[in-house]
């Protein structure tokens, strides 16, 4: 993939604003997106994954567990609630803000 095949965003250039794993069948299948050139405006991206996918009980797998996680007693955010902002995150929206989180 070459850069210029890519939207700009307001963070930069951009293939996805996502990544993602798929479980299927005990099998984890990435999700991952990727660029062709494009045709005049037009951008040519789409999202694929493999046919095979990696055993979901392979140790670098198990390792991404919360099972046995508990909740920190009294935790709490180093920073106040966030603004809402508009699509290109630069004006906040005035009286809408994030739910209060414990």
């Amino acid at each position: 993939m070459q850069l210029t095949w890519l939207p700009d965003t307001f963070s930069g250039k951009m293939v996805a604003d996502y990544i993602s794993v798929g479980f299927a069948g005990g099998k984890a299948f990435p999700v991952f997106a990727a660029a062709q050139a494009k045709s005049g405006s037009l951008f040519h991206e789409a999202i694929y994954t493999t046919t095979s996918g990696q055993n979901a009980s392979t140790p670098e797998l198990e390792q991404m567990t919360a099972a046995g996680d508990v909740p920190v007693p009294n935790a709490h955010s180093d920073h106040g609630p966030m603004e809402y902002l508009d699509q290109e995150h630069l004006i906040p929206i005035p009286g809408k803000r994030p739910p209060e989180r414990d």
